[in-house]
Parts: structure tokens; sequence; C-alpha cells
């Protein structure tokens, strides 16, 4: 899971490092990555090594020889694929559950993975579709669920918590610079400060040191 995660985030940058992974051998990709289980158990995924000719409908190359970035995507798809249809064998592969919601203030039916590797499962093929967009906390590291008209996409913290303790930790460090010497201005750029409401980001920054 942890390999499928990190190739995500290589798809998604401006230059991906994906020829140790994807590979062309005539019309066919070749997909190299880390051996799981035994063989006993696992079908390709314990060899390390998958080659496929991926198609359309039609019968139809989906790619061109030479691509990298859209046949790694394909294996990311079909990778966890796998995962959800071995899920279906699974005893409660999916469960119902009652819960309260705090922001509809009443109880809602919810349907979840019942195991673990379900639920990460899960979680990583919404993320691969695009609909459940994660972000990872900038405080505890912890991934958290963006959601439509609640969560802005580039909130940094899962909580409250944490985004008092950044700001709290912004706040001291700006003090330790203005300690050492550092000008307001020096101290804007360093911590990169954006302004807020009516208030310019020295007019920020001022108030922090004011505080201390």
């Amino acid at each position: 899971m942890r390999f499928l995660v990190e190739l995500r985030s290589e798809c998604f940058e401006d230059r991906p490092a994906l020829a140790q992974i994807v590979s062309w051998e005539g019309d066919d990709v070749v997909y190299r990555f880390p051996k799981i289980g035994t063989g006993a158990t696992e079908t390709w995924r314990h060899r390390g090594f998958l080659r496929q000719r991926p198609q359309d409908q039609k019968g139809l190359p989906i790619f061109q020889p030479g691509e990298l970035v859209g046949p790694a995507l394909w294996f990311l798809g079909n990778a966890i694929n796998e995962w959800l249809q071995e899920l279906q064998h699974w005893a409660q592969p999916v469960v119902p559950q009652v819960l309260w919601s705090e922001a509809n203030g009443r109880p809602q039916l919810v349907f979840g993975p019942g195991t673990l590797l379900g639920a990460m499962v899960c979680q990583f093929a919404a993320a691969l579709h695009g609909g459940w967009p994660f972000q990872e906390c900038a405080r505890c590291h912890k991934f958290f669920r963006l959601q439509p008209g609640v969560n802005r996409a580039n909130r940094l913290t899962c909580s409250h918590t944490c985004k008092q303790y950044l700001y709290d930790r912004r706040v001291q460090r700006a003090g330790e610079l203005r300690a050492a010497g550092r000008t307001i201005r020096q101290i804007v750029n360093e911590l990169n400060v954006q302004p807020r409401g009516k208030k310019s980001s020295s007019e920020l920054v001022k108030s922090w040191i004011d505080r201390r």
C-alpha cells in the first residue's frame, strides 16, 4: 500500500520519475514493484513483475509506446480494483452504521469497510478517483478527508488543536527571529506570512511580537 501511495504522488509531479517502475517492451507495458506474499495467497503481486497490454472496450491500445504516467495510473487502478474484488469474498466487507452527524444535527446512515485493510483500500480508491481528496496534517501528519464546502483545499491541519499548535509555534518563532536581529520584513519572508483580513503581513508579524 505504501508503494502505491508513493507511486500515485509521483504521477502528479512535474517531472515524474517512473522509468524504474514502468517500461515498454514492444507493445507491452512492464511493471516492476516490491514483492509481497509468497504466491500461496497472492497472484501476480508476489512476483514483483507484471506484463500487460492495456486495451479499451474495443480491444484497442489505450496508451502509445513510451508513455509512462498513463500506464502508471492504469496500474494503480488495476491493483486497487483487485483488492476490492478480493474484499467481496471476506466476511462483512462493508458494514452499515448509524452515526450522529454534527454537521446535519441528526442520525446518518453510512456504509464503511469492516476491516482496517478494507478501509485503506477504499480510501485509496476514492483518492485515486479524485472524489475524496485527502490532506496530510502539517502537525501530526495524519491524513484527513477534504469535504467539498466544509474543508478548504489549502487547509493544513486536521483539527483546531493542531491548527492552534502551529499558530502558537509560528508566533514563538517570530519572537525568536526578532530577538536574533531580524527585521519585520525578513520575518515575513522567512515565515511566508500572508495578509489576513485588513491586516498586512507586516502588521500581523508586529502584533505577534508585541504580544510577547
